[in-house]
């Protein structure tokens, strides 16, 4: 968990990298994004600390009163609902800062893009599981909006480091 935490704090951390970089008629943007990924890391960071202070602890002391709608291991339980809350804004928060990556160049293209892909997939994947399985999605709505927002972090996380660092070597600030 504590790991876990960690990137919750690094996912805004990034985005207000991303927020520092844009132009100031795509700031709006950025801030929408940034925004977003504060609600989804607070989200996030609770559901995360929550569980290592509170349901490790009680688990290896035997206090399991109560515990099935607090367990990780309840698909419909406390737990699987917070990251699903806290993993959409944060898909959500990727296609807001996808407009501030207005170069024409393939490295850019490809970040908006990927951003605003990883949206509509969470959106598809929460309609068809949702249709499919109605309110007792379970846990795989959470599986999958998680294995794509970290996918889609895996993939742009090293472009969006390019874009940046191109961006610090031509700033008269950086040298």
């Amino acid at each position: 968990m504590y790991p876990a935490m960690l990137l919750m704090l690094l996912f805004v951390a990034f985005t207000a990298a991303v927020h520092e970089y844009a132009l100031p008629t795509r700031k709006f943007f950025s801030r929408l994004g940034l925004c977003l990924a504060s609600v989804a890391a607070a989200v996030l960071l609770i559901d995360y600390f929550i569980q290592v202070t509170v349901m490790q602890p009680s688990l290896e002391k035997g206090q399991l009163d109560g515990w099935a709608m607090w367990t990780q291991y309840n698909p419909n339980g406390v737990f699987i609902a917070l990251e699903e809350l806290g993993y959409l804004p944060m898909s959500a928060a990727l296609a807001c800062v996808a407009p501030v990556f207005t170069q024409r160049n393939k490295v850019e293209r490809t970040i908006r893009w990927l951003f605003v892909l990883s949206l509509v997939t969470v959106v598809c994947a929460l309609v068809g599981v949702s249709a499919a399985r109605g309110i007792d999605r379970g846990d795989l709505f959470e599986i999958i909006v998680i294995s794509i927002v970290w996918s889609t972090l895996i993939v742009t996380g090293p472009l969006v480091a390019v874009v940046l660092r191109r961006a610090a070597a031509r700033s008269p600030l950086t040298r």
